[in-house]
């Protein structure tokens, strides 16, 4: 398993969590027989290049079809926009954090309420 935390998110660290969870995913719904043509769904993100195409197609795995400039299917994406902007009006210093994403972690964890 990757841990996204502890790894900037490039085309490398995608194929790698490709490879070590929607690999085994997609042959166990395979050979589930109620499952008819599983078909994995991406976004348009930077880290989703061809070289994610190409995992893919070698895997045997299909797409779903959506334009490129498609409105956003994924719900989440839209929450991240809303949390972004509410943890930026609270907190404006965070956009300042320096030496990278898992000091912004390490930031948010410190103002985040713990549940």
């Amino acid at each position: 398993m990757v841990s996204i935390r502890e790894a900037q998110v490039d085309g490398h660290v995608y194929i790698a969590v490709l490879e070590s969870v929607l690999g085994p995913v997609m042959e166990e719904m395979a050979d589930d027989p109620e499952v008819e043509d599983p078909l994995f769904q991406k976004d348009n993100t930077r880290v989703h290049t061809a070289k994610d195409l190409a995992w893919l197609h070698e895997n045997g795995i299909d797409l779903e079809d959506h334009p490129p400039l498609s409105p956003d299917p994924n719900p989440i994406e839209h929450a991240w926009v809303e949390l972004k902007r509410r943890l930026h009006k609270q907190y404006p210093d965070i956009l300042d954090t320096k030496k990278g994403p898992e000091t912004v972690g390490d930031r948010l964890a410190e103002v985040l309420p713990h549940v």
